[in-house]
């Protein structure tokens, strides 16, 4: 349950830092990427998002009532990023406690009683708590959570923060402590041990593999991010030509979860300011730790804006991604082909200035256009053709 709380407020948090509310979070809108143990989740369903500043408040609230929170219940009727932030307060519970606090269907947005406890804030730990033994940490974040003033509710950020620095540290050191005490305890039996005996252990043990791959265990394990290979592969990306980058950062956009494999870790492990992006000092940081030998500040910038190839001063995702994605083995013959089909829209067989200035935007110079062509213009007759696309992609530096 932690790992999805997790990356359900990595996600929010990334979306308020960007002005936007998802307005709809519910059970039903959180979904597993695929059926295996480790499967991450994602969020669906922005019908209801919108963009928010923090004054004024927006009105007329929707979503689904069991999530509704008391603004958005009330009178006013109004909503800020805080109201996804009560909205997983809602979801915790019941991954918790299998009921729900306030409301459960649209029917009860009828019942004055249930409503009027909803819009007054109005809960209390009932006997499942106690019958499951459910800990004070995840009643303080359900707390924080569904607090009734939107100013002093927690925001997604502060509510991930507590989960990854209190709440999971505190469910690890549980369950080290219970291990310990069991592993004497089956010690003093007499043998032989039966797997019933051991069943306290491996379920303690269970569940702390699953505490294990919470980003919160992996981040506070000493441990060198990046190693001498990855730098190998972002050291070679940033003396690439524009062109090129810009092939690699549309690959990389195109690429599906399933492929990514460990990147995807490797690039949360990096953003250690948790805000979907990765900074310059993030960056100098993860380098540092290498230990690398001619490795100075100049050198670090270099290698920032190498990769940070929309120059916004942040790294991306899929900057991060295209960075390392012919090491790990993603640039193939396929995608390549893609990419070529998606720069020449019209299907010409070549790529053009005109190309370009589409794929530009109002990033779109001339100067930076000719440079482009020129690039990967091998035949040198004013455009690159698929044949010196491919040869360009596949070049070795």
């Amino acid at each position: 349950m932690t790992v999805i709380t997790e990356q359900i407020l990595r996600g929010v948090a990334y979306l308020h830092k960007r002005g936007i509310c998802h307005r709809n979070l519910k059970l039903e809108n959180i979904l597993f990427e695929n059926s295996s143990a480790n499967s991450s989740i994602r969020l669906i369903d922005f019908g209801l998002s919108q963009t928010y500043s923090l004054n004024p408040r927006r009105k007329h609230g929707n979503g689904a009532a069991y999530c509704m929170s008391p603004e958005v219940a009330g009178e006013l009727a109004s909503y800020s990023e805080k109201c996804d932030v009560w909205s997983i307060g809602i979801i915790v519970w019941i991954l918790l406690a299998g009921d729900y606090p306030f409301l459960k269907n649209d029917e009860d947005l009828n019942d004055e009683q249930k409503k009027a406890k909803l819009v007054n804030g109005s809960f209390k730990f009932g006997i499942t708590w106690r019958g499951r033994g459910i800990t004070e940490f995840a009643k303080t974040f359900v707390k924080g959570c569904l607090k009734k003033d939107p100013q002093e509710r927690w925001s997604a950020i502060e509510a991930l923060e507590f989960l990854q620095d209190e709440w999971i540290p505190a469910l690890e050191a549980k369950c080290a402590k219970e291990a310990e005490y069991e592993a004497i305890r089956l010690k003093a039996l007499p043998q032989p041990v039966t797997t019933k005996k051991h069943s306290v252990l491996i379920k303690t043990k269970e569940v702390t593999s699953v505490l294990e791959k919470t980003h919160s265990s992996k981040s506070r394990k000493e441990q060198n991010i990046l190693d001498y290979d990855i730098m190998e592969d972002i050291v070679r990306f940033t003396k690439f030509g524009l062109l090129k980058k810009t092939a690699l950062v549309a690959l990389a956009n195109r690429l599906d979860r399933t492929d990514i494999g460990m990147l995807s870790e490797l690039f949360l492990l990096v953003d250690t300011n948790q805000t979907g992006t990765i900074s310059p000092d993030e960056l100098k940081e993860a380098l540092e730790k290498l230990k690398m030998p001619n490795m100075n500040e100049e050198l670090m910038e270099s290698i920032f804006a190498g990769i940070d190839h929309d120059q916004s001063g942040q790294i991306h995702y899929a900057e991060f991604l295209a960075a390392l994605s012919e090491g790990a083995g993603l640039v193939t013959h396929e995608r390549v082909a893609d990419v070529f089909d998606r720069i020449d829209s019209e299907g010409k067989g070549f790529i053009s200035h005109e190309d370009l200035k589409n794929i530009l935007g109002e990033n779109y110079e001339e100067e930076k256009a000719n440079k482009m062509i020129n690039e990967g213009d091998f035949k040198k007759n004013g455009r690159v053709d698929y044949d010196e696309f491919v040869q360009l992609m596949f070049e070795k530096l």
